[in-house]
């Protein structure tokens, strides 16, 4: 088996991505590119992910990442248990008019979201060290991401994410979802409770349906 990548050009990450359909600048290439090497080099110490190869990173997280952009909505975004920044970091990258809020409980991994944040200079990014269920919010998130979140990191109080009949009124807020299909099954009923119109399919790329995505 030939040894994972370490490393992977601007030019070859944006290829990539084109590949599969997401075309990317080459402004927002490179700072994916600064990403993923972060990713790897921490990953060393810290264990962010699985994956080890920076071609794998790109072909498997990055893509499953932008899966997600079209179903964004609104202006505030939420990732939950973001650990090693996906989709949240990839996602902050491209759209820069959104503002993105990475929560994440567990320190290490707070210090590196902080040092990404830093590092590619994410204005429109913060890093909330807390259990989403935990999390104070002035306003709801117009989008929440969720990928692989065990399913007792929901439902969300009240206040988080709007009501579904709100929901429903205004097609203004949309949850997502990135589970692993064992995970689906387990969290259906706790995802219900946020939106019953938000349901988590299978499938590649992992994602749910939500009407007006």
């Amino acid at each position: 088996m030939p040894a994972a990548q370490s490393k992977i050009s601007s030019a070859e990450l944006r290829r990539r991505l084109a590949a599969v359909g997401f075309e990317v600048t080459a402004e927002h290439s490179a700072a994916l590119t600064k990403f993923v090497e972060l990713l790897l080099r921490w990953n060393a110490v810290y264990n962010l992910t699985g994956v080890r190869g920076a071609d794998e990173i790109v072909d498997r997280h990055l893509v499953e990442s932008f899966a997600l952009r079209g179903l964004l909505k609104g202006t505030q975004v939420a990732d939950v248990g973001s650990g090693g920044g996906l989709p949240g970091v990839p996602l902050a990258i491209v759209e820069p008019e959104r503002r993105f809020t990475l929560i994440e409980s567990r320190a290490k991994r707070v210090r590196f979201l902080r040092h990404v944040v830093g590092e590619l200079d994410l204005a429109n990014t913060s890093v909330a060290h807390s259990r989403a269920e935990d999390l104070p919010v002035e306003r709801p998130f117009d989008t929440v991401l969720a990928r692989a979140v065990a399913p007792p990191a929901f439902p969300f109080p009240s206040g988080h994410i709007e009501s579904d009949a709100s929901y429903r009124s205004r097609g203004s807020r949309t949850m997502c979802t990135t589970f692993a299909p064992s995970w689906a099954a387990k969290s259906s009923s706790a995802w219900a409770s946020i939106s019953p119109d938000c349901a988590p399919q299978r499938g590649f790329p992992r994602r749910s349906a939500c009407p007006g995505s």
